[in-house]
C-alpha cells in the first residue's frame, strides 16, 4: 500500500508517481517520535531505525485485521 500517490485520471503514473510506501511512512513518523521524545538516550540510531520498522510492521498487521 502506498501513501500519497498522485492519480491522474488521463495518465498511467510513473513508478516515481505511486507514492512511498505505507510502512516507510509509518516508520518515519515512528523514528521522528523516537528522536524527539528520546533526547537523554544514547545515540544508537540503527537501534532506532530497527525499533521504528518493527513498529510500524505491528501497525500494518493491526491495520490489515
Amino acid at each position: 500500500m502506498k501513501a500519497f500517490p498522485t492519480v491522474f485520471m488521463d495518465y498511467i503514473p510513473k513508478e516515481e508517481h505511486r507514492g512511498m510506501d505505507l510502512r516507510d511512512y509509518f516508520a518515519a513518523k515512528i523514528m521522528q517520535s523516537i528522536l524527539v521524545t528520546g533526547k537523554n538516550l544514547p545515540r544508537n540510531y540503527d537501534l532506532f531505525a530497527k525499533d521504528a520498522y518493527e513498529i510500524a510492521d505491528l501497525m500494518m498487521q493491526e491495520r490489515d485485521k
